[in-house]
């Protein structure tokens, strides 16, 4: 083990002091620099974010329409009960050295007394999927927050992870194991998020190929990259759910999620103060092992509708038409039709009224080429 040294200490002083909170600007832009001030501001403001809004079925069964499903062999596949084994084998996989939930117990405490708790937590597994909610120390986490760009007084310049206990992560990581194998049946391949064999150099590949395309042939074309808002925490649960019933997933593996996210919460931790219980009505946990996978399938319904809508770049030669390059919720398009502008901004409303999602115009941004 390396000894501590004094520069190994400042590192760590400077880490903290960038995640410490002096100041919050409260909803009507006054500063709170009080501590009691700035927990309830952070209180609200979490409330208020996870609270779920009025969605449009309407709207969502335009998204829904026309979607890929899973075949039916996979789909019964994962219809089957959790097992030891693979809770044992999510185990093995999850990463070493990062924080616990509030009962403080970690990956490597389970690793090292996993033969004696690894049958208890298939016992209250089974016991959720009757009652249909986990125990609260499983549903409950911190909500840790991490500086993005920006005014660090608005709180919308926070990234919000959540810290959950390693049980429920366990449970999480075996059915985003089972999720993986068959994300790439129904996800098409210019998303390229939490997919099995796909990267964002896929993306990025794409664009210099665009770019250095639309040089030599003398292309005239935009690219717009568009900003959702708070993506994962806006993510309505109901229409989550109903998105993974129109990819043909069963009604037991939708169960088993539905049972991850009821009565879930999170306590939001300002300077190590913990609040008072803020209830998770809607938004992917990010923290949580399943967060990625179930937002790229929650954003695709919305990519596919782009897909079928817009003109995008048509390619004769070659035989293509581009439409969109996406990696989570950085989407961005091809535009040369100018009336695909308009389309685009009809589709977000579309996904918007189904889902909650809403589009920050002023961070949007394009490039001509």
């Amino acid at each position: 083990m390396d000894r501590g040294s004094r520069f190994f200490y400042a590192l760590e002083k400077r880490r903290g002091a960038k995640k410490h909170v002096t100041c919050l600007l409260a909803e009507d832009g006054t500063p709170l620099t009080d501590p009691a001030e700035m927990c309830q501001r952070a209180r609200a403001f979490y409330a208020t974010l996870f609270s779920p809004d009025p969605t449009d079925p309407n709207a969502c069964r335009v998204l829904w329409d026309g979607l890929p499903t899973v075949s039916t062999g996979d789909r019964d596949r994962l219809e089957l009960p959790l097992t030891l084994a693979e809770f044992s084998e999510a185990l093995r996989h999850m990463p070493t050295n990062k924080s616990p939930g509030l009962d403080g117990l970690t990956v490597e405490f389970y690793r090292v007394f996993w033969d004696v708790l690894g049958p208890d937590l298939v016992t209250v597994w089974a016991e959720a999927l009757q009652s249909g909610v986990l125990p609260l120390s499983c549903r409950r986490a911190v909500l840790a927050l991490l500086p993005k760009r920006g005014d660090l007084r608005d709180l919308r310049n926070w990234r919000p992870v959540s810290l959950l206990s390693t049980d429920y992560k366990i449970v999480a990581k075996a059915i985003s194991m089972r999720l993986g194998s068959v994300l790439a049946d129904v996800v098409h391949p210019d998303q390229t998020y939490t997919v099995p064999g796909r990267t964002i150099f896929d993306n990025l590949y794409l664009v210099r190929d665009l770019l250095e395309l639309g040089c030599r042939d003398g292309l005239s074309f935009a690219l717009l990259s568009l900003d959702q808002e708070k993506a994962f925490d806006r993510m309505d649960h109901g229409y989550l759910l109903g998105t993974l019933r129109a990819f043909g997933f069963g009604p037991l593996f939708v169960g088993f999620l539905q049972v991850l996210y009821a009565s879930a919460e999170c306590l939001v931790r300002l300077n190590w103060t913990l609040t008072e219980p803020v209830s998770f009505g809607r938004g992917v946990r990010q923290g949580c092992p399943l967060s990625g996978q179930l937002y790229t399938l929650a954003i695709e319904p919305f990519l596919c509708l782009l897909r079928k809508r817009l003109t995008g770049l048509v390619l004769r030669e070659l035989g293509l038409r581009l439409v969109l390059s996406a990696y989570a919720d950085d989407v961005l398009l091809v535009v040369q039709d100018p009336g695909d502008l308009a389309r685009v901004e009809a589709c977000q409303a579309v996904y918007s009224a189904a889902s909650s999602a809403r589009v920050n115009w002023v961070k949007s941004s394009g490039l001509v080429v």
